[in-house]
């Protein structure tokens, strides 16, 4: 009968640790990430349009809910810039990715 006591509450403990707690948080897809980045591109494009337009190259993951996408643009004189637009979740609960500029533009080879 002790020995019952004792084994309950260890396999009650023991699947209250094996089942995760709440829910974890989102984490940001390559995909989703990707096509935000294009968007954020895209609408820099259309407040400069004398600018070549940047298309999304490549994206990186940096964290669960962090990921920097690396853009590249060809000018008319055939001069590439490229640079990268950092997306992320600035909040578990968040459904829709922030974007930014992560750093300077640079120039790449073409």
């Amino acid at each position: 009968m002790r020995s019952n006591r004792l084994i309950v509450p260890l396999v009650v403990l023991a699947a209250a640790l094996a089942v995760p707690s709440g829910a974890p948080g989102k984490t940001l897809t390559l995909a989703k990430a990707k096509t935000a980045a294009q968007k954020f591109l895209d609408r820099d494009h259309a407040y400069y349009p004398y600018e070549a337009a940047k298309k999304v190259t490549s994206c990186q993951r940096k964290s669960a809910r962090t990921v920097d996408c690396a853009y590249k643009a060809i000018n008319d004189n055939g001069t590439a810039d490229c640079g990268s637009v950092r997306v992320r979740l600035k909040t578990r609960k968040a459904r829709h990715p922030s974007t930014a500029y992560k750093g300077a533009d640079v120039m790449c080879a073409p």
